[in-house]
């Protein structure tokens, strides 16, 4: 893509804008959950995607704003990347409900990204399937978890 392509941040904030645009309460909040929670998690491990020019960059970035170098400096492909570090299952939350949240904005995004042809699909068709493989493992453990809990 090119460098006129919207930043991490600009995508998840408008993403998640539109996605919280009419929902109040509890579910607003758990989808805002998501949002600072994959805020975090592109902030830590964002520099695993990266280039070896792009480290040069992240190093003055972070010179300025630390808290969000990550996300200001890398792409939508960068982020798929990072979705699919996003949905592994020891970044998943504890309650049944937050876990079916999490993973439903990642699907969302992943498909928001590529309908909006932020990414070349050729270039970042093993991260979709990997974050769908993900996705799909992880909603299978759910409902083995819930199955688990009914016969108890």
């Amino acid at each position: 893509m090119t460098d006129t392509e919207p930043t991490i941040d600009h995508i998840l904030t408008t993403f998640f804008a539109e996605q919280t645009d009419c929902l109040t309460g509890l579910a607003r909040t758990r989808v805002l959950t998501v949002a600072e929670s994959l805020r975090r998690c592109v902030e830590q491990f964002g520099e695993s995607v990266l280039i070896d020019n792009e480290r040069t960059l992240l190093a003055a970035e972070r010179v300025f704003d630390p808290e969000v170098a990550i996300a200001t400096l890398t792409h939508a492909d960068d982020l798929l990347y990072l979705l699919a570090i996003f949905v592994e299952r020891e970044r998943l939350p504890a309650l049944a409900a937050d876990v079916r949240v999490h993973l439903r904005m990642c699907e969302r995004l992943a498909k928001w990204i590529t309908r909006r042809r932020l990414v070349y699909w050729d270039e970042v068709n093993c991260a979709l399937y990997d974050i769908e493989a993900r996705v799909r493992q992880a909603r299978i453990a759910l409902k083995s978890a819930d199955a688990a809990t009914r016969r108890r």
